[in-house]
């Protein structure tokens, strides 16, 4: 038997992968189309809560760029060792067809800040160094985990949309999905939703939930407005006295 293919993401499906269709604060992406336009990328940091589409723009960057991009995910790669052979390998290489490399430094506040193995101390130089052919886009929720050094070179960049712009690339996904909405039941997900602006990962994820039936229902209410200690209680019961963890999850 053929097995059924899982349905993407939206937040997957409809990520943008233009300057044209990110949703940006209008100055912004007049600022990021005159750098396209004069084809001047620089190094930057952009700051933003997760979800609020840091490393989309990062990566629509290097395409627009048509960049050769070394990815980096800090978290699990933001040590002293990988910068000295995975990044400083990438930016003392050659690029065979002439292009701008762009290093992309992901969650760069989550790797080392101090001390002898210290991930940002060394990047410093290294961002110096290389800058005759190599640009630098870092990513960061927090910009006070990030050295001074860095931001100096990498200046900071607060991402901004409105919401408005937010509700209108919403409304494109409803139309393109074909979903049954109207004013009422778009203003109910609007107030139950946008309190989590400018997580507009979340907010995307919630209206795909709202929407398995093809029209727009929203019912995020329901398991705050039930019995919660019961749900809590039965939840830790089944932890204990289960022998499957598949169990557990379901």
């Amino acid at each position: 038997m053929e097995s059924s293919k899982i349905a993407e993401l939206w937040v997957d499906k409809y990520r943008p992968t233009s300057l044209s269709e990110y949703v940006l604060n209008a100055k912004l992406k007049e600022y990021f189309s005159g750098m396209v336009s004069s084809r001047m990328l620089q190094s930057c940091t952009f700051a933003g809560i997760q979800g609020s589409g840091k490393t989309t723009l990062a990566k629509v960057l290097a395409k627009e760029f048509d960049a050769e991009v070394l990815f980096v995910r800090c978290a699990t790669e933001g040590t002293v060792d990988v910068l000295r052979t995975k990044i400083a390998a990438f930016c003392n290489a050659a690029s065979l067809e002439g292009k701008i490399k762009l290093v992309i430094l992901d969650e760069i506040d989550s790797a080392s800040a101090s001390g002898t193995n210290s991930f940002q101390l060394a990047l410093r130089n290294l961002i110096e160094q290389a800058q005759d052919d190599t640009r630098f886009i870092l990513t960061c929720n927090t910009v006070g985990k990030v050295l001074p050094a860095i931001l100096s070179r990498c200046p900071v960049i607060p991402l901004m949309f409105d919401q408005k712009d937010l509700l209108i690339f919403l409304k494109k996904i409803l139309d393109a999905e074909k979903i049954s909405y109207d004013k009422n039941s778009l203003k109910t997900f609007i107030d139950e939703t946008f309190r989590f602006y400018p997580d507009c990962r979340r907010i995307i994820g919630y209206l795909q939930l709202c929407c398995n039936s093809g029209k727009l229902v929203v019912n995020l209410n329901q398991v705050t407005s039930g019995d919660k200690e019961e749900m809590l209680r039965q939840i830790v019961e089944l932890a204990r006295t289960a022998t499957q963890m598949l169990d557990v999850r379901k």
